[in-house]
C-alpha cells in the first residue's frame, strides 16, 4: 500500500507540475501575441507601414518615391453613440478603397460601397447591437450627426473594435476639423528608414 500512495504521490506531482508548465507556456504565448499587436500595425489589419503629417496636395509627390506603393488621406475622428452618447467610436475615413490601407478581415455583411456605408469593429457592433443593414447613428465631435448604414462587420483590435470605417466625404460632410495623416503603404523590399528620411521630419513609422 505505501509502494502505491508513492508512486500516486509521484503521478499527482507530474501532473500538477505539467499544468505549471503549461500554464506558464500559455502567458508566454499570450505575452508575446499582445507584443506583436503593439508593435506589428499589420496585425491589427494596417497595410501601411508610415504616417506623414503632410496635406493631401502631397499625395502626388510621395506616390513617385522610391519604395511607395501607394499613399492617401487617413481622416481620423472621435464620436458618441447617437442613441447612448456613452459608448465612444474611433471613426477613420479615406477617399476610395481603405482595404488597401487597412484592411481588418470581414465577419459579415460586405465591404462599405458608396458615400452612404460603414463598416464597423466587431466590438462595436456587440456594444450596440449592430449587424449590416442597422443604422449607425454617430454625434461628431463638430456636434453634426453622420447616419450611415452597417455594410460590414470587420474583426478589428483598433480601439477594442469600437471602430467605424466610413467614406472620407461623409466624414468630412460632419466635421471638416478631423485630424488627418497621409498613410503610406510601402513595396514589399522597400526601406522603410530610408523613405522616412526622404519624407523628413514629418514622417513616423504606422503605430
Amino acid at each position: 500500500r505505501l509502494a502505491a500512495a508513492r508512486r500516486a504521490r509521484l503521478v499527482a506531482g507530474a501532473a500538477a507540475l505539467g499544468m505549471s508548465c503549461a500554464f506558464v507556456l500559455l502567458m508566454l504565448a499570450l505575452a508575446s501575441a499582445l507584443t506583436t499587436l503593439e508593435t506589428d500595425p499589420s496585425a491589427l489589419g494596417k497595410r501601411y507601414q508610415l504616417v506623414a503629417n503632410q496635406p493631401p496636395s502631397a499625395v502626388g509627390q510621395i506616390r513617385h518615391l522610391r519604395g511607395v506603393a501607394a499613399v492617401a488621406p487617413r481622416y481620423e475622428d472621435e464620436a458618441l453613440d447617437s442613441f447612448s452618447l456613452h459608448e465612444t467610436i474611433d471613426v477613420i475615413g479615406y477617399p476610395g478603397d481603405h482595404t488597401e490601407f487597412e484592411a481588418p478581415p470581414l465577419v459579415s455583411g460586405h465591404r462599405l460601397r458608396g458615400e452612404h456605408e460603414a463598416e464597423v469593429g466587431e466590438g462595436l457592433a456587440d456594444a450596440l447591437g449592430l449587424s449590416p443593414g442597422s443604422v449607425l447613428a454617430m454625434q461628431m465631435a463638430s456636434g453634426k450627426e453622420l447616419r450611415l448604414t452597417v455594410s460590414g462587420v470587420v474583426g478589428s483590435f483598433e480601439h477594442d473594435g469600437r471602430v467605424a470605417y466610413v467614406p472620407a466625404g461623409a466624414l468630412l460632410a460632419a466635421d471638416p476639423n478631423a485630424s488627418e495623416q497621409l498613410a503610406v503603404r510601402l513595396t514589399p523590399n522597400a526601406n522603410a528608414s530610408r523613405v522616412q528620411a526622404e519624407l523628413g521630419v514629418s514622417a513616423s513609422p504606422a503605430s
